[in-house]
């Protein structure tokens, strides 16, 4: 996975060596760490000043130093680089982490059986936990996508909405395909989850996946 990051762009893939492109450079060249360990986690995220990641278990979550994408934190390092065990988080002890994602000033945390939704990313030192969604998480990393005030994901059970659970909590998470869930379902069960991808075209007013 690519993103962008403070004119630069960084690449993610799970058993590998984080890579990154300068705009002096003429190919991508592995990020050199100048503090810590850099996870090679199959997830990566821009967002908030830094880089946020899972480690190769998916079940600790890594982020950057602010603006700098070499400087980790082996969890003694000084420096605003930092971890969270989300064993310690996901309800049960049992989950791992599928994709991360930002929305409205918060960090979500997909799982395959549960999400994550903490604040105050802007300043990880101050980050709270704000809500817990168990039983429904996301299973494919590229279907998360954000559509215009709202985020859908694939789950289990087919694309699901986001924002409305977030502004009011008593709410149950919105369902996008009830009407053609078993059909979908079918399609995404005869899919590696690695190779779904999908696509919002603002213009057209479609959630392609």
């Amino acid at each position: 996975k690519f993103q962008n990051f403070n004119g630069k762009i960084v690449g993610f893939q799970k058993d590998h060596t984080p890579i990154i492109w300068e705009t002096s450079a003429e190919a991508f060249e592995e990020i050199a760490p100048t503090s810590g360990t850099i996870p090679k986690g199959n997830e990566v995220l821009s967002a908030y000043g830094r880089l946020w990641t899972f480690d190769e278990t998916a079940t600790v979550l890594h982020y950057s130093d602010l603006l700098i994408p070499d400087v980790w934190n082996d969890h003694d390092e000084p420096g605003s680089s930092g971890v969270i065990d989300l064993k310690s988080v996901w309800v049960y002890g049992r989950d791992t982490g599928v994709a991360i994602a930002a929305f409205n000033g918060f960090l979500v945390i997909f799982g395959k059986n549960s999400i994550l939704i903490y604040a105050n990313p802007d300043d990880p030192s101050n980050m709270q936990l704000v809500e817990v969604i168990h039983g429904i998480g996301c299973v494919a990393r590229d279907s998360v996508a954000t559509v215009g005030e709202d985020l859908l994901f694939l789950s289990n059970s087919g694309v699901r909405s986001l924002g409305r659970v977030i502004q009011e909590k008593s709410l149950p998470l919105g369902e996008e395909t009830k009407n053609i869930r078993d059909y979908l379902m079918k399609l995404v069960m005869s899919e590696d989850p690695d190779k779904i991808r999908t696509v919002y075209s603002e213009y057209e007013g479609f959630y392609l996946i």
